[in-house]
């Protein structure tokens, strides 16, 4: 009678420890990693987001004239910036002393 309830009690251990096993086993295949994408999915989603970035930056500076597009690329640009009429002033032959 204890050998019979000694048994039953192994077989359902070892029951239960199989059921385990399987749900361990089914959780990690379930588990791929970030967002549920493997890693050459996330490659390309980060080469993709890093074009983005590069594109939308370019086209940041082209609109707030930091970088201009000229027709011509042997003509230099136009310096109109109020520092560049003070360096003008300053170094111009007009406003070196005269030897007495």
């Amino acid at each position: 009678m204890v050998d019979d309830l000694r048994r039953s009690a192994a077989s359902d251990l070892d029951e239960m420890l199989d059921d385990a096993e399987r749900a361990g086993k089914k959780r990690r295949r379930k588990s791929k990693g970030f967002l549920g994408m493997s890693a050459f999915e996330r490659m390309i989603i980060s080469i993709l987001f890093f074009m983005l970035v590069t594109v939308l930056g370019l086209l940041l500076l082209i609109a707030t004239g930091r970088i201009v597009l000229s027709a011509s690329p042997a003509s230099p640009p136009k310096k109109t910036g109020a520092l560049d009429r003070v360096r003008r002033l300053r170094f111009s032959p007009a406003s070196w002393p005269v030897p007495a």
